[in-house]
């Protein structure tokens, strides 16, 4: 933050090596878990240091999910068509069959209070559990498996026994330690006085997180998701569907497996204040109460929503409120891509319900329905009312898109 030069050196198989820009390339030729450590060094000495896990020997499964249909929203009522399949350089591929599509994890969930897309990218290739590599790495995989039993209980086995047992990963992690027998018949565990009690309580605490490994039901590779109608006040504005599709290989020269997965999020189909990008002619942002309107609307100015996805889509929905002695009402012309491209339609509200939502103020909702149109599009908003000279049209609330 000081704007100090600063130098970079990297310590990563059994080599150290320097960069001033802080790219390094290094080729790791052997399967190995490897933990590569970088020091940035400034001109005053002042010292930082991060590493990461590096798994070679096991390529990463690629998993891919693909949406015919709506891409960015659920359309309440409706579906779409969506497609998984796994390709893994080790185990092969869902479309030689040599990956059962039964190994395939492949759900939909509906998520009313919303979604975090950093944590769904995130999930495109999970880290594993720190006690997961530590095993790998040990001598324990010659004697235990996670579900089957070996010379020693499977994983699983033991995950189940210690459960409930409230001091589980103390006792285990020393009996890694100082290793035992009898309890699983007479075959003696060895010793691992080389582990430290740290690293086996990780290890333990990854074992016995086995316990509440229960599969969910999985979907079909291909398949139709339906989304449900949408209740009476309309969709939930921060509601989400997720499709997911996921799938741990199976391991490879004697690395641990690796689990990856693609992620699609359909939010809900409104659109708010919140998601204009451009405003012409004088609009602008108002919070009101948890969500975001629209103010200050002139006769001839606009608002701009870049890239809405309008496949399916041949309703729209619009909610204005007017305010007595306050503003004038009005119209809007609906546009795609330009002020001058394509019109889908004009929403009048002369003849719309007035709900009332507190004194002097009225909701308005009034709808266009209009032909196919598929892709992304630019969706422009032109506000209209040519006898209202410099006054306010309306506030404008949200549209919701339909099918």
């Amino acid at each position: 933050p000081d704007g100090d030069a600063i130098t970079f050196e990297l310590e990563a198989n059994n080599k150290i090596l320097k960069s001033a820009d802080g790219k390094f390339k290094i080729t790791f030729d052997k399967a190995g878990i490897y933990r590569p450590k970088l020091t940035v060094t400034d001109t005053k000495g002042s010292k930082s240091f991060a590493d990461i896990t590096i798994i070679a020997g096991n390529e990463p499964p690629v998993v891919t999910l693909d949406v015919v249909g709506n891409s960015q929203f659920y359309l309440a009522g409706g579906s779409v068509s969506y497609s998984a399949s796994v390709n893994d350089k080790e185990d092969g591929s869902t479309t030689d069959g040599k990956i059962s599509s039964d190994h395939v994890l492949v759900t939909v969930d509906y998520l009313p209070q919303g979604y975090d897309m950093t944590k769904i990218a995130m999930g495109h290739q999970r880290s594993e559990l720190p006690g997961k590599l530590l095993i790998a790495e040990s001598d324990c995989k010659s004697c235990h498996l996670i579900d089957k039993k070996s010379a020693g209980p499977g994983y699983r086995d033991v995950a189940q026994k210690y459960k409930t047992e409230v001091r589980a990963v103390e006792k285990l992690a020393d009996k890694v330690i100082k290793g035992g027998s009898g309890v699983w018949g007479e075959v003696a565990m060895a010793a691992h006085p080389q582990i430290s009690k740290e690293n086996a309580t990780l290890m333990i605490e990854y074992i016995l997180s086995l316990s509440d490994d229960k599969r969910p039901k999985s979907l079909p590779l291909t398949g139709v998701a339906k989304f449900q109608p949408a209740p009476k006040e309309g969709p939930v504005p921060t509601s989400a569907y997720v499709i997911t599709a996921s799938y741990d290989d199976n391991g490879a020269n004697g690395m641990p497996s690796i689990s990856s997965a693609k992620t699609i999020a359909l939010r809900s189909p409104i659109l708010s204040g919140a998601d204009v990008s451009e405003f012409q002619g004088g609009p602008r942002k108002l919070v009101a109460g948890p969500g975001v309107a629209v103010e200050n609307i002139k006769h001839n100015s606009s608002v701009r929503y870049k890239d809405v996805d309008l496949t399916d889509v041949r309703k729209m929905q619009f909610i204005i409120a007017e305010v007595v002695m306050m503003t004038e009402g009005g119209e809007i012309e609906v546009h795609i891509d330009s002020p001058t491209g394509k019109k889908l339609g004009l929403v009048n509200f002369e003849n719309a319900p007035k709900i009332d939502v507190q004194t002097g103020v009225t909701a308005r909702p009034a709808s266009i329905t209009f032909e196919p149109v598929t892709g992304k599009h630019d969706l422009v908003l032109i506000f209209k009312n040519e006898k209202a000279g410099d006054d306010n049209l309306f506030y404008f609330s949200q549209i919701t898109l339909e099918k």
